[in-house]
């Protein structure tokens, strides 16, 4: 009977523990695609700064290529000509960023950018929610619930 008790009480304690680190888990993959998702738009606000315009395409693969590569930046303007420099990706990607498989960290060729769930990150230019930006968003744990989104705009 002592033994069965024993045996209740660790049953008991294992599963509070597995709670509590699935619930670990949970906001450590959150608070990593929240800083995705800010490094993602900032990069597109960088972007805009070189270019005049925020990276092309609709989805996280034209994203990954806009951002994943060496850049050609007018430097000085001129009545007749124009003077780039090269500068470097504005993102360097790292494994755990794109979805499994992709072919290299880097484009070419481009990958999609995905969260912590390896879902696809979504991307909308221009924006339905920052009208004068992109959206960047993922759907978060539960792809179904939109409350769980974690988004770059502020919901009111």
């Amino acid at each position: 009977m002592e033994l069965l008790v024993v045996i209740v009480i660790l049953a008991i304690l294992m599963s509070i523990a597995i709670g509590i680190v699935q619930g670990i888990v949970q906001r450590a993959r959150t608070t990593r695609t929240e800083g995705l998702v800010k490094l993602l738009s900032t990069a597109c606000e960088d972007y805009r700064l070189d270019y005049d315009v925020y990276p092309p395409g609709q989805d996280s693969r034209a994203l990954h290529q806009a951002l994943g590569s060496p850049r050609k930046v007018p430097v000085i303007r001129e009545q007749e000509r124009t003077i780039y420099a090269t500068k470097g990706p504005l993102i360097e990607f790292r494994a755990g960023m794109l979805e499994k498989g992709a072919p290299s960290l880097q484009p070419p060729p481009p990958s999609a950018i995905v969260d912590a769930w390896d879902q696809e990150i979504h991307y909308l230019r221009p924006g339905m929610h920052r009208k004068k930006g992109v959206d960047i968003w993922s759907d978060g744990p539960k792809k179904d619930k939109k409350e769980d989104d974690i988004t770059n705009w502020v919901e009111p």
